[in-house]
């Protein structure tokens, strides 16, 4: 007899091209918690110009199931696979899941990247609306941003954050202020 798992955990679905919200639509009428990001990008054609949701990761769609609706979820048109590692789904931690809808809530300027950068400087975010979060320092086009890795999936959010909000240390505050 199988032992089902009944606690629920959030995976990245592999969609087929540009199917994500199509996938979104119909997990979500069959009831399960999906979460798909999306960010308003200005697009152009020739002839005109227009505002659209595009999704954050582009070809990923985020899953909230218990291992007894595990393989449901693949029978859905428009889905390929789980994103996995050695041959297991990732597990996505919650407060990833929470930390990129805090971004997008902010409407912060950001891009989604599967860029690999250097491992920078682990810092939290001591002030603001994303106080708490924490993350990687890097350095693009001398600006000053902050890395919020999602290594479960392979992308990396990049979220222009100021300086003075950023704190280093082993979790004793108030800690010196990084200056990047």
């Amino acid at each position: 007899m199988i032992n089902f798992d009944r606690s629920y955990h959030w995976y990245a679905l592999y969609t087929k091209s540009r199917r994500e919200k199509e996938v979104e639509r119909d997990l979500t009428e069959d009831g399960y918690e999906v979460y798909l990001p999306t960010i308003r990008r200005l697009r152009v054609w020739s002839d005109r110009k227009k505002w659209v949701d595009q999704p954050l990761f582009s070809g990923y769609v985020f899953v909230k199931v218990s291992n007894k609706e595990y393989y449901r979820v693949l029978q859905h048109p428009g889905v390929v696979k789980y994103v996995g590692f050695g041959g297991e789904a990732a597990r996505i931690r919650e407060w990833q899941i929470e930390a990129v809808k805090r971004a997008l809530g902010l409407n912060l300027d950001m891009e989604a990247t599967t860029d690999h950068f250097k491992q920078g400087q682990e810092v939290e975010i001591s002030a603001g609306p994303m106080s708490g979060l924490r993350g990687e320092i890097i350095r693009i086009a001398s600006k000053k941003q902050l890395l919020l890795r999602i290594s479960n999936i392979g992308y990396s959010l990049l979220v222009k954050i100021p300086a003075a909000y950023l704190e280093t240390g082993t979790g004793t505050r108030p800690v010196r202020t990084v200056v990047v």
